[in-house]
């Protein structure tokens, strides 16, 4: 389907579709892109913007994610209109006629959100229970 779709775009829009990515190479195809677009109706795969910003690429949202914040101080785009093809197109357009220099500075500013939104996280309830145990288990090792 991606292929029909893209076949029938006009020859000034280019679409490189690599299909489906192994959890390896996921990071290799952020690194190597300049702005992941995500525009979702919600927010249904969290996990990819952060694996975006975390290798400082830029990302394109909708205003119903919870990232917008994050997204806003990360140097990317937060769409209000993702169904009109308009508006999704300016944003495109900018971002396309960005040069060298300022898609680097959205690049460091994509790290350093992530790293200011990792650090805002609660701590993992199962990582501090499973914590816990071993120290407790170990303390009863000791006493024998």
């Amino acid at each position: 389907e991606c292929g029909r779709v893209a076949a029938r775009l006009p020859a000034c829009v280019r679409v490189n579709y690599v299909g489906p990515v192994s959890r390896e190479g996921v990071r290799s195809l952020y690194e190597s892109s300049d702005l992941m677009v995500s525009l979702t109706a919600g927010e249904n795969f969290g996990h990819t913007i952060a694996e975006s910003l975390q290798v400082g690429c830029p990302v394109m949202v909708t205003t119903e994610t919870l990232w917008t914040k994050t997204i806003i101080a990360g140097g990317g785009v937060v769409v209000s209109r993702r169904d009109d093809a308009t508006v999704v197109g300016r944003h495109l357009t900018e971002w396309a006629a960005m040069d060298d220099e300022e898609l680097i500075r959205r690049r460091a500013l994509s790290v350093g959100s992530f790293a200011q939104w990792q650090e805002q996280q609660p701590p993992d309830v199962v990582e501090l229970i499973a914590g816990l145990m071993i120290d407790e288990s170990a303390a009863r090792l000791g006493r024998s």
